[in-house]
């Protein structure tokens, strides 16, 4: 295997007590840091959660550097302002912005919405947290998924499906050590279907226990505002479930 990488997930142990990333984050993001080295020099049980280990295992077969690896990019970014405005996001990205986004000029995390694939549509924050994630290719159409960067919140909520808080070492990719992450899923209400992640980034002393809360938060949010949308692909259904307007296709006029 890749990096010297071996073991299964049975036996392994969370790298130290949860709730140091909150009490002591500096110590905790030594401990994990240690693991990461260890995982990738061959170590056949590094103290990480299962579903890290197996990530990495995952990204690492897939050929993710963990040293010099940069995202794939889906599109340019200014393509992806087109993306914005067919996606059914679109129309809760503003509330969300108001909940979740500090843009002010001591801002330090970014809000960051994805499609459900994790290529990133949207970015919200300080001019320098927006600056510090450009150093990472962390923008509008880069691919955030497992295959396109490694192990990371966006990517552990695609493939688990739920909400997900990533800590320094725990992403594989070693520029990525000074982020705390938290993402959680956004779905149509009505089918279960993945429309996108919505997720938090910023250094690692940004991560309180409250973090995980508000993003929940921002996601109830944003289904239940889409939920409500008279005409959306999630609103309210018409006559005969007939969603959207009268003059939507499908729509049956006068004879």
């Amino acid at each position: 295997m890749p990096h010297g990488v071996q073991g299964s997930d049975s036996g392994l142990a969370l790298a130290a007590p949860s709730d140091l990333r909150f009490s002591s984050p500096g110590e905790y993001a030594v401990l994990l840091r240690r693991a990461h080295d260890l995982a990738l020099s061959g170590a056949a049980q590094p103290n990480v959660s299962p579903s890290i280990w197996a990530s990495w295992q995952r990204a690492l077969a897939g050929g993710i550097d963990p040293d010099r690896h940069l995202p794939r990019h889906l599109h340019e970014v200014s393509d992806v302002v087109s993306l914005r405005g067919g996606h059914p996001l679109a129309a809760v990205m503003p509330a969300l912005t108001e909940l979740l986004a500090d843009e002010t000029a001591s801002g330090r995390h970014l809000l960051v919405l994805t499609n459900a694939q994790g290529e990133i549509l949207w970015r919200v924050g300080s001019r320098a947290i927006l600056r510090q994630a450009d150093g990472l290719e962390f923008v509008e159409g880069a691919d955030w998924s497992e295959h396109g960067i490694g192990t990371n919140a966006i990517s552990e909520v695609l493939v688990s499906g739920r909400a997900a808080q990533l800590f320094s070492a725990e992403h594989l990719v070693r520029t990525h050590h000074a982020w705390a992450c938290t993402a959680s899923p956004i779905r149509d209400q009505r089918t279960g279907e993945l429309l996108g992640v919505l997720n938090v980034s910023g250094p690692l002393d940004t991560v309180t226990v409250d973090s995980m809360r508000m993003v929940k938060t921002g996601v109830r949010l944003a289904e239940e505002l889409m939920k409500a949308r008279p005409g959306s692909a999630t609103g309210p259904a018409g006559p005969a479930g007939v969603t959207g307007s009268a003059g939507s296709a499908g729509a049956t006029g006068p004879a």
